[in-house]
């Protein structure tokens, strides 16, 4: 069976492994900084966590900014309160990513974050293969 969903866990994962770097690693217009979350508040206080459906992501969020692809979906104009950290990177966007339609990482990203996402999706291959020996 060929699935995107565990390219897209790899990246996201990578990505999460990014605000583990340390502040010093680089500048915020030129390294990518990504800062995961639990949940994100959208409109008239609708949330947003892992394992929401898409529709109650477009409930609370309206459409996404852009589409990375089918599972990835980019929002500009989010920040966070509580990490101010994330603010300071210029981690002003939103990643959301799906795996079967649920909601399974929640990610602060800046512009650059963004950007390296957005070009790893347009070289991965479609599927994972497995051979068997």
């Amino acid at each position: 069976m060929k699935t995107r969903a565990p390219a897209l866990l790899v990246l996201a994962a990578a990505l999460s492994a990014l605000a583990l770097l340390p502040l010093s690693a680089g500048s915020p217009d030129r390294s990518p900084f990504a800062f995961p979350v639990s949940t994100v508040t959208g409109w008239q206080d609708h949330t947003v966590e892992r394992g929401s459906t898409r529709e109650a992501v477009r409930q609370a969020m309206g459409e996404p900014s852009q589409r990375l692809s089918d599972d990835v979906w980019l929002y500009y104009g989010y920040h966070s309160e509580d990490l101010p950290v994330a603010q300071q990177m210029g981690c002003n966007a939103m990643l959301v990513t799906f795996a079967r339609d649920k909601v399974v990482d929640l990610l602060f990203v800046n512009p650059r974050a963004a950007t390296v996402v957005a070009a790893n999706l347009k070289t991965k291959p479609a599927g994972l293969q497995v051979a068997r020996q």
